[in-house]
């Protein structure tokens, strides 16, 4: 992968958003890459989202740019505020053939104050692909297995 944690880049699909880099997924997807878990701001509104291999490698620059810098949660704080911890699976309720295992937690919260959690998504047949819910989105669809 040309992209590492902490390189900044912007996506010709949302001009008005610069993304950082701040995780990368541990296994590559069924399409054979990596994906990236990105801190987006758009106009200083800060979100979560996932970046595929394939997506920064079309529609993605890497740029030099001095973003403001976010004071990250300490291990401790992200440890008591999260609801769901890294390393454990849930079952997606509406869709019960799907698994998600938490790889990485957002290290600020979003603009509606909440934690993203960065996910390794498996099927029945195994293929796998990563995806980013926030707290409320893990409430309403997932649950422990």
């Amino acid at each position: 992968m040309e992209y590492k944690i902490g390189d900044v880049y912007k996506n010709e699909a949302f001009p008005n958003r610069i993304s950082t880099i701040i995780d990368i997924s541990p296994n590559v997807d069924y399409d054979g890459g990596l994906s990236c878990f990105v801190m987006d701001n758009t106009n200083g509104e800060i979100a979560f989202s996932v970046e595929y291999e394939m997506q920064l490698k079309e529609w993605c620059e890497k740029i030099d740019a001095q973003l403001p810098k976010y004071e990250g949660l300490s291990k401790e704080e992200l440890r008591r505020l999260a609801k769901y911890q890294i390393g454990k699976t849930y079952l997606h309720t509406e869709s019960p053939d799907l698994r998600y295992t938490i790889v990485s937690i957002s290290p600020v919260k979003d603009a509606q104050n909440q934690l993203s959690y960065f996910c390794e998504v498996k099927d029945n047949s195994g293929d796998i692909w990563y995806d980013v819910h926030s707290e409320t989105d893990m409430d309403r669809v997932l649950k422990e297995i």
